[in-house]
């Protein structure tokens, strides 16, 4: 998650060779998913659209926003063919989180019963194979990916931090910033001064963390 951050760092304001080095890096992953067994449709659907969305962005936050959703989408093709149920089930119900939240606050609140809902089964089979298949509760991984989509704002610098607790579905700024802290390490503000602080920083473990405002 940190390499598109990198390399906007290494190549500054080169919008051009940005472009190039992650269609080069959506190009690798895409072959190697297809050699792993991912469905060759699919991996080309992935592909046009890389070229697409790669194409049409018009600053370094965008082709590292088209980046990161494309190559996420890459890694789950790649994961399919040796996924197992319970695995395919908590798989689509992550995705279907994770385009909720890119949805912004204007979406349904993300509930527990929803999800299942969307994934097929109830909330009690999902509460509990979501803790074994991925080691956090549900309610930890929300909040967390939460957290993750309000760093990619933070990098941006027309955003302000009360903008993106906002959009990223947090009741105020300061409660904000105490789940940002918890999961990261550090405040908003320190984040956005050196978000390479938090490369490789571990979250903390579910029952550490409130999700309550």
């Amino acid at each position: 998650a940190s390499l598109p951050y990198r390399v906007s760092r290494r190549l500054d304001s080169n919008s051009s060779a940005q472009q190039s080095f992650f269609a080069s890096s959506l190009n690798s992953m895409a072959f190697t998913a297809q050699k792993l067994g991912a469905d060759a449709a699919a991996i080309r659907r992935l592909r046009e659209e890389a070229t697409v969305e790669l194409d049409l962005a018009s600053n370094s936050f965008q082709l590292q926003e088209s980046y990161l959703r494309i190559a996420n989408e890459i890694l789950r093709e790649a994961r399919r063919p040796y996924s197992r149920k319970r695995e395919k089930i908590i798989e689509r119900a992550c995705r279907t989180i994770e385009r909720r939240l890119e949805c912004g606050p204007v979406a349904e609140p993300i509930s527990s019963s929803f999800i299942a809902a969307a994934a097929g089964v109830s909330v009690s089979y999902l509460s509990r194979t979501f803790r074994r298949v991925t080691g956090e509760t549900f309610e930890h991984y929300v909040m967390r990916k939460r957290v993750e989509l309000a760093q990619r704002f933070l990098l941006e610098p027309s955003n302000n931090i009360a903008e993106v607790a906002g959009r990223c579905g947090f009741s105020d700024a300061s409660y904000f910033a105490r789940v940002f802290r918890k999961i990261t390490g550090c405040s908003p503000r320190e984040y956005c001064d050196n978000p390479l602080r938090l490369t490789g920083s571990p979250a903390p473990e579910p029952n550490q963390l409130s999700t309550s405002s």
